[in-house]
């Protein structure tokens, strides 16, 4: 018999009940609190929120952690490591509400709706304004995995150029104009009208977009990071770029602190938006994720390959 599961998530009496008809032979508990003869037979653990090294001392029989993110390294605990504790993530499941978000964002500074609403607040009619299009401009990507392929496939029906950057650049999908490793990067930023990253932020978490990756964007340019936030782009030099015109508008979707401080500058970058993690926001996302755990669960149970397993050992 496997140990217990633990759904380090508020579930539902519904939702339980759903997993304890999938699963009726398995032992399942909920909320984000256990105690220690309970952690002591948890085998599996399903959560969203990040954990500690001693959480994980408590659980010897933890063998496999399933996140809600579509990223794993935030959740690469040194016990984690040691242990060789499977993780696997909901990778593949965000592709639509980040990609709606991106091009929500987009218009919204393109078109100067905020600038326009500023205006109708203070009932002038601004009609000079001079507003930008997206249809004949290019777009890049700076990973194109589920969520970048779906910018992408939108940045298409709006008549974009779309320009990619991937690990394995072998393949270049149909609605990809453009496509190159990471070392095209610089390219893809010398290039594009609108650059969009979503690719998560390396192990050491140092941006890698300073001001000499600003630098090389257009002055007309749209930065939107979608992943990483503080951890992608460098938010002093980001702030210097919006200020001096070096680039026209950002788009932040997280930033390294969480929330983001009351007195940090980012909140008044001139033309820029700052989402608390927005972008991922979905009516379905908790019933994509409660599928992935399951079809996980029953490939663990089968000792088949998990899905979106996270590279553990070797991260």
């Amino acid at each position: 018999m496997p140990g217990d599961v633990w759904v380090r998530l508020p579930l539902s009496e519904e939702d339980m009940g759903i997993l304890e008809r999938e699963f009726p032979n398995l032992t399942f508990h909920t909320g984000f609190e256990l105690d220690p003869a309970e952690q002591a037979r948890t085998e599996v653990m399903f959560t969203s929120d990040l954990f500690s090294d001693d959480l994980i001392a408590a659980m010897p029989l933890l063998r496999w952690v399933q996140v809600t993110r579509g990223g794993g390294a935030s959740y690469i605990t040194p016990s984690i490591r040691e242990r060789s504790i499977r993780v696997t993530t909901c990778t593949g499941i965000h592709g639509a509400s980040f990609s709606e978000f991106t091009f929500a964002t987009i218009l919204m500074l393109t078109k100067q709706l905020p600038q326009m609403m500023e205006a109708q607040r203070a009932h002038r009619w601004a009609a000079d304004m001079g507003l930008g299009k997206l249809e004949g401009s290019t777009l890049g990507v700076v990973g194109l995995g589920t969520i970048g392929s779906a910018v992408a496939q939108k940045a298409r029906a709006f008549g974009m150029r779309v320009m990619a950057t991937r690990l394995h650049p072998e393949h270049k999908p149909d609605y990809v104009d453009w496509i190159a490793g990471p070392d095209g990067t610089r390219d893809l930023l010398a290039e594009s009208d609108y650059v969009v990253v979503a690719r998560p932020p390396g192990g050491d978490r140092r941006p890698w977009i300073t001001m000499k990756e600003l630098g090389l964007m257009r002055p007309t340019a749209i930065l939107v990071v979608l992943v990483g936030g503080g951890y992608i782009v460098d938010l002093d030099a980001l702030g210097d770029a919006l200020r001096g015109g070096v680039i026209a508008g950002a788009v932040i979707n997280v930033s390294p602190f969480e929330p983001l401080p009351e007195d940090s500058p980012a909140w008044d970058f001139p033309n820029m938006i700052v989402s608390p993690g927005l972008a991922a926001s979905d009516p379905d996302k908790w019933v994509l994720q409660r599928g992935v755990f399951i079809d996980n669960l029953h490939c663990y149970l089968g000792g088949l390959e998990l899905r979106n397993e996270f590279g553990v050992t070797s991260y």
